[in-house]
């Protein structure tokens, strides 16, 4: 009889181990695979803010440094569709813009140069074709654009602008964006042992960054999270961390 009780009990504890082991199994599972779709989320939101940013300087010549003036762009501003063009170039016409067109004698072979002085002198009209940026991009909800997709929806993303010098000596423009992890993994189970581990990964890879507020005296670097852009680096183009 003690025997047999005996080898429930063992029973029972080997169930136990084993459903122990399975369910840290499957919870590892589960976390990463929640991990990967909350970082899918957060790469979708920054490579949507990138399509902005190069629209933006397409535009204007810079990037745009504020989340706020990003919505507002995409909420009212215009992007060029396409260019439409009418008319020949006859060859008196073509003549005269080669004499009077004050042309420089390297355009003058230039179909390009050619071409806008043509305009100008109305021998051929141009039309600028206009759509809006959310259309033209594909942005539905451009409100939304300043926050964390997924956690701490309510959290704004950072950007910060600087101004580098290559090694022409000329001022590059550059811009990053930022989403924290603690916000786009919040309130997933085991919250803080998760990020802590996930944090301890990411610091041995040298994935681990100064603050964006402190870029100088942060050197051991205590950011993680997702990223497009570096305003340390001129040559980045504007690339995620993840790629």
């Amino acid at each position: 009889m003690k025997k047999t009780i005996v080898n429930v009990l063992l029973g029972l504890c080997t169930l136990g181990l084993a459903y122990a082991c399975f369910w840290s199994i499957y919870e590892d599972i589960s976390f990463d695979e929640l991990k990967k779709e909350r970082e899918q989320a957060v790469i979708q939101r920054l490579t949507q803010i990138r399509d902005v940013q190069e629209m933006y300087k397409q535009r204007y010549g810079y990037y745009c440094g504020d989340m706020d003036s990003i919505v507002l762009y995409v909420q009212q501003g215009k992007a060029v569709r396409g260019i439409v063009e009418e008319g020949d170039i006859s060859d008196d016409e073509m003549k005269d813009i080669i004499q009077n067109g004050g042309l420089a004698d390297e355009e003058k072979g230039s179909q390009r140069a050619i071409k806008r002085v043509a305009i100008q002198k109305g021998y051929i009209s141009s039309d600028t074709l206009w759509v809006d940026v959310k259309d033209s991009l594909n942005i539905t909800e451009p409100e939304k654009l300043k926050f964390c997709p997924v956690g701490n929806t309510s959290a704004v993303i950072q950007i910060k602008k600087n101004y580098l010098y290559n090694q022409l000596g000329d001022a590059v423009d550059v811009v990053e964006c930022r989403v924290n992890i603690e916000d786009y993994m919040k309130d997933i189970p085991n919250e803080a042992k998760r990020i802590k581990s996930v944090k301890q990964d990411l610091k041995k890879r040298g994935k681990n960054l100064p603050d964006l507020d402190d870029l100088t005296s942060n050197e051991e670097g205590k950011w993680y999270g997702l990223r497009i852009g570096d305003v340390l680096d001129e040559n980045n183009k504007m690339a995620g961390n993840w790629e």
